[in-house]
């Protein structure tokens, strides 16, 4: 999503509004990167754990 806003923002001229989303997209892209191993790895070693953790978090919210 911030992506394209970059990008929308490159195309109407706002180059700094641009090049600050261009950085939050590669910084959540990263962030999105590290969770996804992190959670792999979780499910390898112990799955139904994760489970139970997910499950309890989404209670919460």
């Amino acid at each position: 999503m911030v992506h394209n806003t970059a990008r929308l923002s490159k195309e109407h001229g706002n180059i700094r509004l641009a090049q600050i989303c261009g950085i939050i997209a590669s910084n959540e892209k990263r962030h999105e990167t590290a969770y996804t191993k992190m959670i792999e790895k979780l499910c390898e070693i112990d799955p139904g754990g994760i489970v139970l953790a997910f499950a309890d978090m989404m209670r919460k919210l």
